[in-house]
């Protein structure tokens, strides 16, 4: 699930507004500010995709809940060989 409060970070890092991240992507100024407001339920992997391509970070740098996080799995295993 995408954080609405990182990609807000990521946008503003790059000095980038809203309505020209919207442009950027392609899509309506309401879609940025829904998933800015994390209130895009059922949002699909292209679109997570699209956010984290215009603000120029990693797909896993926009995650609520990453999968790996300090170099370990949830499950406690090495993430690093």
């Amino acid at each position: 699930m995408l954080d609405g409060k990182k990609l807000i970070a990521a946008r503003e890092a790059r000095g980038v507004s809203k309505i020209a991240l919207a442009r950027r992507m392609g899509v309506s100024p309401s879609t940025v500010i829904k998933a800015e407001d994390d209130d895009y339920p059922g949002m699909s992997l292209k679109m997570y995709e699209k956010f984290a391509d215009a603000v120029q970070v990693p797909l896993c740098a926009l995650a609520k809940d990453p999968l790996i996080q300090d170099g370990h799995s949830p499950t406690g295993h090495s993430a690093t060989p």
